[in-house]
């Protein structure tokens, strides 16, 4: 097993964006933190202390702006009018958006496939993993990451997909998510 990432015990437990794209790492997923202004296709929103709160994805260049200005509207006049959910936690919360990279291209589930393979893991979605020869989507990407957090315990948010209540190892998404949680470390609590 590599170096566990999960280095608090859980009550305590902070997931990052350092943590998110290790463990992404893991399971072969190449991320990566892009500068404001540059292409972005998926992004998190970050409490100050640099817990995760958010995951999402970015279809167009303007997304992640349009929720930057929700949110900012929505601070100026929060005493008086009512507001999307989205906006009231970001405001509550402190948090500010940090924009992600998913590189089909140099991404390669043969991470994945092995450890798999490694840990003698078998069923049907173990058997569509080790089948698989496509690229993910960023929208497959997506549901991955926002599983990651809570295959290790910590909440998060998205606007459709949460997984929480998700059958365990029911999807392809699923199951990479919390063959990451375990590769990570999140398991030895």
């Amino acid at each position: 097993m590599s170096t566990p990432l999960a280095t608090t015990p859980a009550p305590t437990l902070l997931f990052t964006p350092y943590h998110l794209l290790a463990m992404a790492d893991i399971i072969g997923l190449h991320i990566t933190e892009v500068p404001k202004g540059k292409t972005a296709n998926l992004y998190v929103w970050c409490r100050p202390d640099g817990g995760i709160i958010y995951i999402g994805k970015s279809d167009t260049p303007s997304r992640v702006a349009n929720e930057i200005r929700w949110v900012d509207n929505a601070r100026s006049q929060i005493s008086d009018h009512t507001f999307a959910a989205f906006c009231t936690v970001m405001i509550r919360q402190q948090a500010a958006p940090i924009a992600l990279y998913y590189d089909a291209e140099k991404s390669n589930l043969n991470k994945a496939k092995d450890l798999s393979t490694r840990e003698e893991w078998d069923g049907d979605m173990v058997d569509q993993l080790l089948a698989y020869q496509g690229q993910l989507t960023v929208s497959e990407v997506e549901k991955i990451l926002i599983r990651m957090p809570l295959a290790t315990g910590n909440f998060t948010a998205n606007s459709t997909d949460t997984g929480l209540w998700g059958n365990r190892l029911s999807r392809f998404w699923d199951h990479l998510a919390q063959l990451a949680a375990i590769e990570a470390g999140y398991r030895d609590f």
